[in-house]
């Protein structure tokens, strides 16, 4: 699913994992983050999928992702992706907390 979000310019403000460095925080939160934060929110990947599609509201970043990303809101994307392949990322995206779990216990 990685070269879905490469192909639609995801990792150009996302990418897997956090820096762990104040100094070189990402435009948008890692899929790592993304992933702990929503763990276990009723309808998470439906809000998240409307939120890749149709952007978040200005300056809503700097209150939720402070520290983990610049606090830019995220723009609209309707025109790069579809609302069924925005699904199927953000699935992807919430999952990969059980995938890290999973790898962690073999």
């Amino acid at each position: 699913m990685e070269w879905l979000a490469k192909s639609k310019g995801c990792n150009i403000c996302h990418g897997p994992e956090s820096t762990g460095s104040k100094d070189k925080v990402p435009i948008g939160p890692a899929w790592k983050d993304i992933a702990k934060k929503y763990k276990g929110q009723k309808n998470a990947a439906d809000r998240l999928t409307r939120t890749v599609v149709t952007g978040s509201e200005p300056g809503s970043g700097g209150r939720h992702w402070k520290d983990q990303a610049r606090g830019v809101a995220m723009p609209s994307n309707t025109i790069a992706i579809s609302e069924a392949d925005a699904s199927k990322l953000v699935r992807w995206i919430l999952a990969s907390d059980k995938q890290d779990a999973n790898n962690r216990a073999q």
